[in-house]
């Protein structure tokens, strides 16, 4: 098993076009969280014993330490970006008043298309502001995170949060499926 960078010193974004061809030679896990985005295509996770089906417009919270793998089922533009907790909470307060319950877990949300333009316009701000990576780089990326879990939330539906406890955002303890009905359950391997 493969674990990535021990840590991150700011947000950091990246996109990707995968073929269907591109094989992930191993699974592996993070020390900070991972928002996987499908803006096209479809890519299939392995993760916490379960099996997810992304499609475009579908986005992946996975948590510190979770260990997953995905293949890409078609051709599938996508975009990761890397954060910590302290990136949406800060002196134990969120910027939201239930960021920890639905964000700091393991969520599966689809965005409806009605807010999929916002959504790209801030991946593409963020992708920019990555080129420049200068001083002003982790305000600017801090800035843009946030309106993307705000978007989410103005356009979710009811979802059930995290059970509380300990461990709660460290090793993804719950899976929403909100946004629409459109989202899948687990796929039958």
């Amino acid at each position: 098993m493969r674990v990535s960078d021990l840590n991150i010193d700011r947000i950091y974004i990246n996109q990707t076009t995968r073929a269907s061809s591109y094989h992930m030679t191993e699974n592996h896990y993070h020390y900070y969280y991972e928002l996987f985005y499908v803006r096209q295509g479809t890519c299939r996770f392995f993760l916490n014993n379960g099996l997810y089906d992304l499609h475009g417009g579908d986005f992946l919270i996975i948590p510190p330490h979770m260990v997953h793998y995905n293949r890409y089922l078609t051709s599938c533009l996508r975009i990761n970006v890397y954060f910590k907790e302290s990136d949406l909470v800060r002196e134990g307060a969120g910027f939201l008043p239930d960021v920890r319950e639905r964000f700091l877990c393991l969520v599966l949300v689809h965005i409806p298309a009605a807010y999929r333009d916002m959504m790209d316009g801030i991946c593409e701000a963020m992708l920019q502001e990555e080129k420049v990576d200068d001083a002003n780089t982790r305000m600017m990326m801090d800035m843009f995170l946030k309106p993307s879990t705000a978007s989410a939330t103005a356009s979710s539906t009811t979802s059930p949060p995290c059970p509380p406890g300990p461990r709660r955002g460290m090793r993804g303890s719950c899976l929403q499926r909100g946004f629409s009905q459109n989202t899948m359950p687990p796929t039958s391997p």
